[in-house]
């Protein structure tokens, strides 16, 4: 993550710090005074972001073409036969080279000799500068930017018309989108100019671009170097990580609110960062933070001892743009936009809504007969299910479950104790 990015989440990180302070976490009431207006909305801000950094690289692209309409370049001489009648002027070295060339000179009466042709230096534009070599990488600097965020905003877009409670936020989504491919297909066009393709083509590998007196002193391109060095100053990733990991918090102990959990007040210890939560006759949850992870302890409280205990760990991390890699059973991994599990990802428009979706998936329970499932997997409807520890195996999509007694008039339920793979039926 760069400095850009990261000033987003330090902003927003300061603003939550003042509304809900780490010592508040753990207050009897602090659950109870919850605002769900004031809580942390990342795609907004993430928004918020895209819109003024259009506005940088609208600005920026025009001073490109600016620089582009009359580029540097260095004069390089080439020395060239041309017709003595056509040279007005000889170089000294260059009659040097030209007298000793006896196939250059024609007799012209008597005693006299004339040359044909002359030997003579003519300038040629060339323009691989350094600090053209400086504009191209920024343009593929650029380039690589916009295809990360609209590819972002398309996940967005996509799950946005899925849920029409987001209308609105799907409405900006698809706004911001359409701006960002705008410049993107600009950067093309820039990219596609015989300019862009000479000097990319002799560019060397540069890691990093050090100031000139150009790229320093003049108008243009300073503003374009301030920028660029912004984008390439990366950041502490485990620092970043944790800032996530606080801001998802709040979120987080809300949504078990609305979930139907509530604090259990005497089991907690704030010293620790250690919160016990309950859901009447149901379940209980223990969330325990571990430098920028949190493990979860989640136990049913309609199974016997020994065989009510899960352990799920939360990791944080930034959106990237980049294979999806299945994970391991228990184990969810966060960003401010998405969650991903096992081998599925899944996008929100809505920072509460991605917190929600985590609570229902923490202790995921479905409807099921036990007479059906014990011999068909509830995820992948294989019949590949063995007993495993207590509870019930698919060795197709890994899915791990238990039955959860009925209680009173209530149907049967499965207790998804692992999320399974995805796989096609």
């Amino acid at each position: 993550m760069n400095k850009c990015e990261r000033k987003v989440l330090d902003d927003l990180f300061r603003e939550t710090e003042q509304r809900y302070p780490a010592s508040a976490f753990l207050s009897p009431d602090f659950l109870s005074s919850f605002d769900k207006e004031k809580l942390p909305d990342f795609v907004s801000l993430f928004l918020n972001a895209c819109e003024k950094e259009a506005k940088v690289y609208r600005k920026n692209l025009s001073i490109v073409l600016s620089i582009l309409s009359s580029p540097r370049w260095n004069p390089k001489g080439i020395v060239e036969l041309e017709k003595s009648e056509r040279v007005s002027h000889i170089e000294e070295d260059l009659l040097e080279e030209t007298g000793k060339d006896a196939s250059l000179w024609k007799k012209k009466g008597g005693y006299a000799f004339y040359p044909k042709e002359v030997y003579c230096r003519k300038e040629e534009e060339d323009l691989s500068t350094y600090e053209n070599f400086f504009l191209t990488s920024l343009l593929d600097l650029y380039q690589k930017e916009l295809e990360e965020k609209s590819y972002l905003l398309s996940r967005l877009l996509k799950t946005g018309e899925e849920d029409s409670s987001s209308s609105l936020a799907a409405e900006r989504v698809s706004r911001d989108y359409l701006l960002l491919e705008q410049l993107r297909k600009k950067v093309e066009r820039i990219q596609a100019t015989p300019f862009y393709r000479i000097v990319k083509r002799k560019r060397p590998q540069i890691p990093f671009y050090e100031p000139t007196n150009i790229l320093l002193h003049d108008p243009l391109y300073q503003q374009l170097y301030r920028d660029y060095r912004k984008r390439v100053s990366l950041v502490s990733q485990k620092e970043t990580e944790s800032i996530i990991a606080s801001l998802c918090l709040p979120l987080f102990l809300f949504a078990l609110l609305k979930a139907g959990y509530k604090i259990d007040n005497q089991d907690t210890f704030s010293y620790s960062w250690l919160m016990v939560f309950t859901k009447k006759e149901e379940c209980s949850l223990v969330l325990q933070k571990k430098e920028n992870r949190y493990e979860v302890q989640v136990t049913s409280l309609l199974l016997p001892k020994g065989e009510n205990q899960e352990n799920y760990s939360l990791l944080f991390q930034e959106e990237k743009k980049e294979k999806r890699e299945t994970l391991p059973p228990r184990t969810f991994v966060l960003t401010p936009f998405s969650l991903a599990y096992s081998n599925r990802k899944v996008f929100y428009p809505d920072s509460f809504s991605l917190m929600e979706e985590l609570c229902r998936l923490l202790y995921f329970t479905r409807v099921g007969e036990k007479e059906i499932y014990t011999h068909l997997c509830p995820n992948c409807l294989s019949s590949s299910i063995l007993p495993y520890q207590g509870h019930y195996r698919c060795s197709h999509c890994h899915l791990e479950y238990s039955f959860l007694p009925a209680k009173g008039d209530l149907l049967p339920k499965i207790w998804f104790r692992s999320l399974g793979e995805r796989r096609d039926k």
